[in-house]
């Protein structure tokens, strides 16, 4: 988000940080520094309500031995006025004494995570359109980073805050999972999922995660995401996975091993390699063009030098015989004689009457003269004296 100049942004989730124009408000881990952090923390996010005096006093000065607290108190004040006009804040009375109520000026204006939070919570209880409430719950998970000021845990006033926020994002979360569930939005779901196990580990959020990878299907992503959730878990907590996780894996684990059988029966398939004959793949014209296609973008990349060559049945005079010359006999010994003549790694086609197409992978010109001598021969050798006629270019010269 863009920060607008002369506003302070305050952060409570995570960690505390104040911001003026880029600027952040902090410095040393002395003693004076953390009276300071700790009454800014209290003014800033108690704005509307202010601190009472009493529990001023109590929060800054309870564990010092302090003889004077309202002295010491007085002094704060005075040095933080001090302090925030020298970080460039106008110069002006920061904190506002009405009665035995301190509140922080309004002078100054203050946008603070933990109230953005609040404002989007209650909004979105209060909505009653559904796409409107899962964006407000959205946003608010957004808004929500970590515990509320984690290293003032210790604090009643910390600890009790962050129990309620605490309670809220959990609200929020499954709130928005169960309306981004009614749209089958599962890439949401799993940002939600992983979002939330980040900030809010050891609580089972790793389980709409593991839904939304189970409901696209991703289930190697799932498999993975289940060993690592389950090994964190036990080594950290001792704890193991919640139920419904445990069922989600075990779908995955079903899914990948099905996958695995099915992969092997296709592959099985596709090569044919219990039913394959030596020589030349022969195949049907439209395969054979599927073949040159992939060839094609595949030579922009391999380097390999690969031939086109046409093989056709001419009579004495060098023209192709015609349909009625070339009988089926022909025509088959033909075949026999090219796929015979070539590897199992070229590929062979019919195009015409007396005419066949072969892919020649992998080898060049001269390779190809030595191809159109082996055809003539195994053709000569059934018994075959007519003319042969051959045609050959690079398919990516």
């Amino acid at each position: 988000m863009e920060q607008k100049k002369n506003v302070l942004y305050v952060r409570m989730f995570g960690c505390f940080s104040a911001v003026w124009n880029g600027r952040e408000l902090t410095g040393t881990a002395r003693y004076s520094e953390s009276q300071f952090l700790c009454l800014l923390q209290l003014l800033l996010h108690n704005r509307e309500n202010g601190v009472d005096r009493e529990m001023l006093l109590d929060m800054l000065y309870r564990d010092r031995e302090i003889r004077d607290p309202a002295h010491s108190l007085h002094v704060l004040l005075y040095n933080t006025r001090k302090r925030l006009a020298a970080f460039g804040l106008p110069d002006v009375s920061y904190v506002v004494q009405r009665g035995r109520i301190y509140y922080w000026t309004k002078d100054i204006p203050v946008v603070e995570d933990a109230e953005d939070f609040d404002r989007l919570y209650q909004a979105a209880e209060n909505e009653k359109d559904p796409d409107r409430r899962l964006r407000l719950y959205m946003e608010a998970c957004g808004k929500y980073t970590g515990d509320f000021l984690p290293m003032q845990a210790g604090d009643q006033w910390v600890a009790e805050a962050s129990r309620q926020y605490q309670d809220r994002y959990q609200i929020c979360v499954e709130r928005a999972a169960e309306l981004l569930r009614g749209q089958k939005d599962y890439i949401r779901l799993e940002e939600l999922g992983r979002r939330a196990a980040k900030y809010q580990p050891f609580l089972n959020w790793e389980c709409l995660t593991m839904e939304a990878l189970t409901a696209q299907e991703r289930w190697e992503e799932a498999d993975c995401l289940f060993n690592d959730t389950k090994d964190l878990y036990y080594r950290e907590m001792n704890l193991r996975p919640d139920q419904r996780m445990v069922e989600l894996h075990n779908l995955a684990k079903t899914k990948l091993e099905d996958g695995a059988g099915l992969l092997d029966a296709i592959q099985a398939q596709l090569s044919g390699r219990e039913d394959r004959e030596k020589g030349g793949y022969l195949c049907a014209y439209p395969v054979f063009d599927g073949i040159y296609r992939i060839m094609e973008r595949m030579l922009e990349r391999s380097g390999q030098s690969v031939y086109l060559m046409l093989c056709t049945l001419v009579n004495r005079e060098g023209y192709p015989l015609k349909k009625e010359e070339v009988s089926k006999e022909l025509a088959r010994d033909l075949e026999a004689s090219i796929c015979a003549s070539v590897r199992s790694s070229d590929a062979v086609t019919r195009y015409g009457t007396g005419q066949y197409l072969i892919l020649l992978i992998n080898t060049t010109l001269e390779d190809g003269n030595v191809v159109q001598e082996r055809i003539r021969e195994r053709f000569a050798e059934r018994g075959r004296k007519d003319g042969l006629r051959y045609y050959a270019a690079n398919v990516f010269p």
